[in-house]
């Protein structure tokens, strides 16, 4: 048996509440608004990632190479990142790990573009996605 009290249509839950009552914070708006952002684009990102190395190699191992390659970092260096952001000012952890996906990104693109982009540049910049994925998510 559920007991949970039976609401009028249109009422909103007590959790509706709270997420309209903290967007009244200009902080957290604009943090929920960064990490949906990322969060986003990190979503694009792997399925691109996945979509490109296929092309270029035909192979589903390598995808699985390039996608362990940004996983990695998460292993080597996760603790690390851990203590570092609990020294220093996350915000400022957040936006250098930012502009560092945005630059690997950019670089990313860039290769693609002239169609310079080989597959050891390809797992090589993906690690350092990784990386600042790393300082990122533990100063989130």
């Amino acid at each position: 048996m559920h007991n949970s009290k039976a609401r009028r249509p249109g009422a909103h839950s007590g959790r509706y509440n709270e997420l309209v009552a903290a967007l009244r914070y200009a902080d957290f708006r604009v943090l929920w608004v960064s990490t949906v952002s990322n969060q986003l684009g990190q979503g694009i990102q792997q399925v691109l990632l996945g979509w490109l190395v296929f092309e270029m190699t035909g192979s589903g191992g390598m995808v699985g190479l390039v996608f362990a390659a940004r996983s990695a970092p998460n292993l080597v260096i996760g603790f690390v990142a851990g203590v570092i952001t609990d020294r220093w000012d996350r915000r400022s952890l957040m936006r250098a790990s930012v502009v560092g996906m945005t630059l690997c990104a950019g670089l990313l693109g860039f290769l693609v573009s002239i169609d310079r982009l080989a597959i050891w540049q390809l797992m090589l910049v993906t690690f350092f996605l990784g990386a600042f994925q790393a300082f990122y998510m533990t100063a989130r």
